[in-house]
């Protein structure tokens, strides 16, 4: 959310820079929204500070989840990111549906960095199910900030969100599920139950403090799928997985994670009923996938019209720049536009261009909407 240098040879008749701020606001009509606005400058002063001096110190360089990329979590949490998807009860920041306030964070972060602003969407995407349809102690244990939270210390709720699975199940149907619940244990109290999950391209999973997985039952006193949280303390094997390797987004922790452990049936994300000496969850993880997509896939779109048009500048400067320093003298047209002396350069930069300002207005639209009519 940026000007920029002038792009266009009349600057009398023809829009001669990328819209300000304060015309950002009135195309996203987010101009009334204070806290909004305030969310912006936060995400956008962590986007150019700590991640900027982050890749320019070659943070892209490895797969690793080092010292220096965890300081993220540190500045997103200084600045109030982390608490963004929480309700102002449990310690967040905004009320209400958060799609747009996330898709406008995201789009700054994803302006310097990708990988940070998934970073950023992953620590969503975890805390979503139980923003969305969790039970209060579920909300209190793993999002607020008592002390009785697990987990949760001075950067917010850490999480990560466990559905993708190895092959032949990753990719194919959010249906067909390879992780399974068991009953481990049903004595005169609750419930314990056995979780087998293996992840596939599980973000955040290098400092995730919990994790909701999606999960089928393998016991017939268990009905259908459900959604489970795990915490690295409880017992068994919290195995964080191999690295996974990635051709972008360094910025981001990934990892193939393995869980085999026992929790109490309280864990089944939105509580859970018994029938006839069968549990039956509240809500399927199908039910749980369309309200938690419903607020972070487009947060995820938005980072893509972010990259299109953070490229303008970059792009502008190079074509201008191009002949220069050579034979051209200056203010010549070969030394003064550079490519952009011709047209086609100029019109596939404003293919470009239109491309990003349409991503984002549509992603910015269907956050607004997506938050007038919450699921």
């Amino acid at each position: 959310m940026t000007s920029g240098p002038a792009c266009s040879r009349d600057k009398g008749s023809h829009l001669s820079a990328l819209p300000s701020d304060e015309m950002r606001q009135v195309m996203w009509r987010f101009d009334d929204r204070r806290d909004l606005r305030q969310l912006v400058s936060a995400a956008r002063a962590v986007a150019r500070g700590p991640v900027a001096r982050l890749v320019v110190e070659g943070g892209r360089d490895t797969h690793e989840w080092t010292a220096r990329k965890d300081s993220l979590l540190d500045a997103f949490a200084d600045h109030g990111l982390t608490r963004v998807f929480v309700e102002p009860e449990y310690g967040g920041v905004t009320a209400g549906p958060t799609g747009l306030a996330t898709s406008l964070a995201a789009y700054e972060l994803a302006w310097v960095d990708g990988g940070a602003a998934t970073c950023f969407i992953a620590l969503g995407l975890a805390a979503q199910p139980l923003v969305e349809l969790g039970t209060e102690q579920q909300k209190r244990a793993f999002l607020g900030t008592g002390t009785g939270s697990a987990g949760v210390g001075r950067r917010g709720p850490c999480g990560a969100f466990c559905l993708t699975e190895p092959l032949p199940y990753t990719g194919v149907d959010t249906g067909m599920l390879s992780g399974k619940v068991r009953i481990a244990e049903w004595g005169d109290g609750e419930p314990v139950l056995h979780v087998r999950k293996q992840g596939r391209f599980t973000n955040n999973m290098d400092f995730a403090t919990f994790v909701t997985v999606a999960v089928a039952s393998d016991d017939p006193r268990i009905k259908g799928t459900c959604m489970v949280i795990l915490h690295q303390d409880d017992a068994g094997t919290f195995d964080r997985g191999a690295v996974t390797r990635k051709l972008a987004h360094q910025l981001a922790s990934t990892r193939d994670p393995v869980f085999d452990m026992r929790v109490p049936a309280s864990r089944i994300v939105g509580g859970y009923e018994v029938r006839d000496g069968v549990i039956v969850p509240h809500f399927g993880h199908a039910r749980i996938l369309e309200s938690v997509f419903a607020r972070t896939r487009v947060p995820a779109g938005v980072m893509t019209g972010a990259k299109l048009l953070s490229s303008i500048e970059p792009i502008i400067r190079y074509q201008r720049e191009r002949f220069r320093g050579g034979e051209g003298a200056p203010g010549t047209p070969r030394h003064e536009l550079g490519l952009q002396t011709k047209e086609d350069a100029v019109h596939k930069l404003v293919e470009i261009w239109a491309a990003g300002e349409a991503a984002c207005s549509l992603g910015f639209a269907a956050a607004r909407q997506l938050d007038a009519y919450a699921l």
